[in-house]
């Protein structure tokens, strides 16, 4: 079994602004947070902390042979939570060292008890101890009926999104010299995290193309069907031979991958992303490349669940009675914590029940390459920035608009009025299995 911790950027950083808080006499702060289980029933289960509560100054007991030490109602309190709620508890605290943090002798000691107590109160539920360093971060977790074992990944998730355990060093350095101003550091964080492409039509498949000259080396790829003569318009590496031997879009995606990294590794899901949910949550990114609204919903939704950045890219052409057609599209942001598709009006019950009414009988989309190469292009620039934080950006929402026929691309004119708003669809502290 391999377990991984997500925390959302806005509770990290509240988290490491209460640790770095001077007490008076204790070294160290101390405080618990509540966690959920995700992907429960797989081999690679989530742990989601959702809410973090800080030991006040008076529960705190002066021992100079501890850094912090807290009292029985501190602990009590702990209990109490994880009773009532039927939650699990992480116990955390920091030790303001650069690097990968470790637990002390006397950490050692005294905090598996803590935890041991947490599950007898809430067997059914996750209980852990959790310290910070600076910049990374270690984790034990005791699973349901297990013992306390380390965690195998931990990740803060938002802008900028940040594996916070150990990172393995990057090999090639010559690979990347031209995107040095990434940061220092950008080669092992792309390569640590996992996308997901959800459709491999058109947008789609030059994500993975580009996404892979980037330095994204691990990809879920989701899409049932077969290339098509109709796909060699748009489709990124797909041939006349891919077509007369119908070999899956996936395949073509796969193959266009490997041949940029022939160290990537790829998980190609002939199917629809709901019929292969774990392999989704085990993303940290997802591209949605998808055609219908009530689709995009539930791809959120499952998004949001799981505490996954999606960024959304879509286009479509528009017969106008006397005058072109009009080309359109989007690149959409839907951030954990920040505005949804609903927030901002893309999705609403107009256009949910109006694709409904024509359910079966949509036709055919128009689709061409160009579009499709603007829009992927910005959304692998997005995940790149999400990742690196190379532009220094205000955390959040990202709405943008295409005009095709103008080859403008701006912020969509309801961006300024919602972009500063929380989300009230998807609360953070409603992550794990439902």
């Amino acid at each position: 079994m391999k377990t991984q911790v997500r925390i959302a950027r806005q509770l990290y950083n509240r988290i490491m602004a209460d640790m770095g808080r001077p007490h008076s006499f204790a070294y160290e702060r101390i405080g618990f947070c509540r966690a959920r289980i995700g992907n429960e029933k797989s081999s690679n289960p989530i742990i989601f902390l959702t809410e973090y509560w800080s030991v006040p100054d008076d529960q705190y007991i002066a021992d100079e042979y501890a850094g912090a030490r807290i009292n029985s109602e501190a602990i009590r309190n702990a209990l109490q939570s994880s009773l009532s709620d039927d939650v699990g508890i992480f116990h955390i605290h920091m030790h303001d060292f650069p690097g990968i943090p470790s637990f002390s002798p006397m950490d050692r000691r005294e905090i598996p008890r803590i935890v041991q107590s947490l599950t007898f109160t809430s067997p059914g539920e996750p209980h852990g101890m959790l310290v910070f360093g600076r910049d990374k971060a270690y984790a034990e977790v005791c699973m349901p009926n297990d013992i306390l074992r380390p965690v195998d990944r931990i990740t803060v998730v938002g802008h900028p999104t940040q594996v916070l355990s150990a990172l393995p060093k990057f090999a090639n350095s010559d690979r990347f010299s031209r995107q040095t101003f990434l940061g220092h550091d950008a080669p092992e964080r792309i390569d640590s995290l996992k996308i997901g492409i959800v459709g491999l039509s058109g947008g789609g498949s030059h994500i993975a193309q580009q996404a892979s000259h980037t330095g994204f080396a691990n990809f879920v790829l989701f899409d049932a069907q077969a290339i098509d003569c109709s796909n060699l318009n748009r489709l990124v590496g797909g041939t006349e031979d891919d077509v007369l031997k119908g070999r899956l879009k996936i395949s073509i995606a796969d193959r266009v991958i490997t041949s940029i990294n022939g160290l990537a590794n790829t998980e190609p899901v002939p199917a629809r992303w709901q019929d292969f949910p774990e392999s989704l949550r085990s993303c940290d990114i997802v591209f949605g490349c998808l055609d219908g609204f009530d689709e995009r919903r539930q791809l959120e939704a499952a998004c949001r669940r799981y505490l996954i950045p999606l960024i959304d890219v879509g286009m479509d052409v528009t017969e106008m009675t006397g005058k072109p057609p009009r080309m359109a599209g989007q690149v959409i942001l839907s951030l954990p914590g920040y505005p949804c598709f609903h927030c901002i009006g893309f999705l609403n019950e107009r256009n949910l029940a109006a694709e409904a009414a024509r359910y079966g009988d949509a036709g055919i989309n128009p689709q061409v390459v160009w579009p499709n190469g603007v829009l992927a292009s910005t959304a692998v620039g997005i995940a790149v920035d999400l990742v690196t934080d190379w532009r220094k950006s205000k955390p959040g929402l990202i709405y943008k608009s295409y005009d095709g026929n103008s080859d403008n691309l701006t912020d969509h004119p309801r961006f300024e009025y919602v972009s500063d708003r929380g989300c009230p669809h998807y609360p953070l502290d409603a992550l794990g299995d439902p």
